[in-house]
């Protein structure tokens, strides 16, 4: 994590690129008032911020990230903004602090594809466990359905530098099916010449 605190002053700047298929995502989860959300991974909290409104004063947008220079850029931007349900963990995705059946959407961003496999499928286990029943998981990735010239570049700086190129590209609806989940919407981007899966799902059948 220690890369994450040192870049979390500036990290709004350096993900700008990926604000669009946040947003994008975040539509598809078409939160209601009085909804939770969780955001695992949730960085600074911006994508927390965009959602509060929509979930109305009934509601609670939750972040959890394992950052702590994350979470001190995120409280800072909650805190800027009195009157929204907003709360932050810290914790791991792979065991979360939560009760089953507590929520009713989950977003993951730029998130799973940090993981290794076998943590992958422990994710979403978890993710599974929180969610209500038909609960919605959106997420957006880094996908290795499409292989391009600069995907091959990517994985090449990968191998090299693991920690700094640190997103493993994943093929997701495999994943989420292994898990339980129904994908009721995929759509494909490229970032850079990166292709991107955006996409939400269900946690019913």
């Amino acid at each position: 994590m220690s890369l994450y605190d040192r870049i979390s002053p500036i990290y709004d700047l350096l993900s700008r690129s990926e604000s669009r298929y946040r947003r994008e995502a975040l539509n598809m989860l078409d939160l209601k008032a009085g909804e939770t959300l969780l955001e695992i991974g949730c960085g600074t909290g911006q994508t927390l911020l965009e959602a509060a409104p929509l979930l109305g004063e009934n509601g609670l947008s939750l972040g959890l990230d394992l950052s702590a220079g994350m979470l001190v850029q995120a409280r800072r931007k909650i805190s800027a903004s009195p009157g929204l349900g907003l709360a932050l963990l810290r914790g791991s995705g792979l065991r979360l602090p939560l009760a089953a059946r507590c929520c009713d959407a989950l977003f993951m961003s730029f998130t799973l594809e940090l993981f290794g496999l076998h943590e992958q499928h422990r994710l979403l286990a978890e993710a599974r466990r929180v969610l209500k029943e038909n609960g919605r998981l959106a997420l957006v990735t880094l996908s290795a359905h499409e292989q391009t010239r600069v995907s091959d570049i990517y994985w090449s700086l990968h191998e090299i530098f693991p920690s700094a190129v640190d997103c493993r590209p994943i093929n997701p609806a495999p994943l989420l099916a292994a898990a339980g989940f129904t994908v009721l919407r995929q759509e494909g981007h490229a970032m850079f010449g990166l292709p991107l899966a955006v996409l939400v799902a269900s946690s019913g059948s």
